[in-house]
């Protein structure tokens, strides 16, 4: 397979693109910025599904050792722990990732791409609060030890396949009259 100069243009542009839109996440996790807003609709929601689901839930406030904020904590009745919804839950970093994947994506109109950020937000979004849900369900049916291994393992990895999917997805219906792919 040959690639020729306009196709290593395009990774070369697309590369350079994606390594600097990585400055501002960068500077935004070393941030002090507070999502308590996000937090605490994302806490309610999740609180508003366990509910559903039967359970007995509310919803108190404690301050995070890491950040020293104010933090929603989700309290379910019968389980041992709060579970709480901090900056890092608000799936921030996967919105983020796929805003920087789209942007850097070379030789497709901003209209495309704004049409594919609308849709990929709202779908990174859904997901995120069933994230929140089933993490939150599984700590409650099976354990503190099981909602870590929901948390940082299966869900780690598949919001990043979500995000990187969703590009894919994009990328391929924008290259259809582009040739990107």
């Amino acid at each position: 397979m040959q690639i020729n100069n306009r196709k290593l243009l395009d990774i070369f542009q697309f590369l350079l693109v994606f390594t600097l839109l990585g400055i501002p996440l960068y500077w935004f996790i070393a941030s002090d910025i507070d999502l308590y807003a996000v937090e605490l609709v994302q806490a309610g929601i999740v609180a508003k599904m366990i509910s559903l689901s039967g359970y007995s839930v509310s919803i108190t406030d404690t301050i995070s050792l890491e950040s020293l904020t104010k933090v929603p904590i989700v309290l379910v009745e019968g389980f041992e722990t709060g579970i709480g919804i901090d900056r890092a839950c608000t799936g921030y970093r996967s919105l983020y990732a796929f805003f920087a994947l789209v942007v850097a994506s070379p030789r497709t109109k901003w209209k495309r791409k704004l049409r594919g950020l609308f849709s990929g937000v709202l779908v990174i979004s859904f997901f995120n609060i069933i994230r929140l849900y089933s993490t939150s369900m599984t700590g409650v049916l099976f354990g503190f030890d099981a909602l870590e291994i929901m948390h940082t393992v299966l869900w780690r990895y598949g919001m990043l396949a979500l995000v990187l999917v969703l590009w894919y997805l994009w990328l391929k219906k924008s290259a259809v009259s582009h040739h990107l792919v």
